[in-house]
């Protein structure tokens, strides 16, 4: 579970990780077996996990693309201080975030970056000053903007 979940190894590259250093010899569908005997264990707290998130005062939300068998997916983020949750979708925007269940039922504020699908939400919203910085770089670098340089 470490090496695969943590450690972001493959199933293959697990097997041949516990072979190396353990003298274990698991077949690829002994560690499927397991990972999905512990997924199933954790499905109440994940579900606590994500309406804490619901209720939270602020909550971050980000996606990023993710190669899953050879497919592009995106993997779609939620977290504060203390919980996160993480949802794969093969798409990006809103059906995922549907989905995902966390910002369509929000109570608090969605911190994110300006990107369109975010906005149709009825929660409060903020953005993220990173985005803003590299934002206002590029104005200056791209369009000669001399008030958008930063320092």
């Amino acid at each position: 579970m470490y090496l695969k979940n943590y450690g972001f190894l493959s199933y293959d590259r697990t097997a041949q990780a516990l072979r190396d250093l353990f003298c274990i010899p698991p077949s690829v569908g002994t560690l499927v077996s397991i990972d999905q005997r512990r997924a199933r264990r954790v499905e109440g707290v994940v579900e606590q996990i994500k309406e804490k998130l619901i209720r939270a005062r602020v909550v971050h939300f980000d996606e990023t693309g993710l190669n899953i068998n050879g497919e592009l997916h995106w993997l779609h983020g939620a977290g504060t201080q203390g919980f996160t949750y993480y949802y794969p979708h093969t798409r990006r925007g809103t059906e995922a975030d549907d989905q995902m269940g966390i910002l369509p039922r929000l109570k608090g504020n969605a911190v994110h970056d300006n990107w369109k699908p975010y906005m149709k939400y009825d929660s409060s919203h903020s953005l993220y000053n990173a985005h803003h910085a590299r934002e206002l770089t590029a104005v200056h670098e791209q369009r000669g903007q001399p008030w958008a340089q930063w320092g």
